[in-house]
């Protein structure tokens, strides 16, 4: 499952999501298309704890991890 299916299955837009994770606008949409692949630590656990606050569970948001770790080269 990718950051941007967990988002939708979570009833969240882009802009949902970088409000509830104190991210500035346009955050989450250049992490999804690929244009910021390296968003930092601290906008990683920002993500991470708004959608656990929207109700993923731990294993969807490793699921995530494991995809995009495995998607790099």
């Amino acid at each position: 499952m990718t950051l941007a299916e967990l988002r939708s299955a979570l009833g969240l837009t882009q802009v949902d999501l970088d409000r509830l994770a104190g991210l500035p606008d346009n955050t989450v949409n250049q992490i999804e298309n690929g244009k910021n692949k390296n968003p930092g630590i601290r906008a990683c656990v920002a993500i991470v704890d708004a959608l656990r606050r929207s109700g993923a569970t731990g294993a969807d948001v490793e699921t995530i991890f494991a995809e995009q770790a495995a998607a790099k080269p």
